[in-house]
């Protein structure tokens, strides 16, 4: 009896460890639909808000160009040009990084242990994407999705490896 509790308690510690040093969250970041959902959410985040993440507001930042003048995100002769486009290109109200879907399509997740990061292509056909817009930490989940991730992913997923 004592002896299948120790093996228990092994069993629990050695689980426990590899949550705390992120090997098991590697080995969850590695599932391919895990990846497809996370660059969906970033992808989401940018066409829906134009919003980046923010550690100080769960919702992200939203982006503006460097040359915006409010209300407006854009130049005037960039909405001019958005107007005759559709779909995400056409946007204008707020900054979508989408002209022609590359950069949305480079997106991919880069996952070390006990790291998930977000990596995309930035140059585009005219230069880059950092001549007219800060793109500090663009890749990555608002705190409100990322509280997602952790209640429907990660913590069911923890829920049934414990219970092994």
């Amino acid at each position: 009896m004592i002896t299948k509790l120790n093996n228990h308690r092994k069993e629990i510690t050695e689980k426990i460890n590899k949550v705390v040093n992120g090997e098991y969250l590697y080995q969850i970041a590695n599932q391919s639909h895990i990846q497809e959902w996370l660059i969906s959410q970033i992808q989401e985040q940018l066409a829906n808000r134009g919003v980046k993440p923010d550690r100080a507001n769960k919702y992200g930042r939203k982006m503006l160009t460097y040359r915006s003048k409010r209300p407006d995100v854009y130049a005037k002769k960039t909405i001019r040009i958005k107007k005759k486009r559709s779909g995400l290109a056409a946007i204008y109200t707020h900054v979508t990084l989408y002209n022609k879907g590359d950069f949305y399509r480079s997106m991919k997740v880069v996952n070390r242990r006990g790291v998930i990061d977000f990596k995309a292509n930035f140059n585009k056909e005219d230069g880059n994407m950092n001549q007219w817009l800060n793109l500090e930490s663009v890749l990555g989940l608002t705190g409100e999705n990322l509280a997602v991730f952790n209640r429907k992913i990660v913590l069911p997923i923890l829920q049934k490896y414990f219970k092994k």
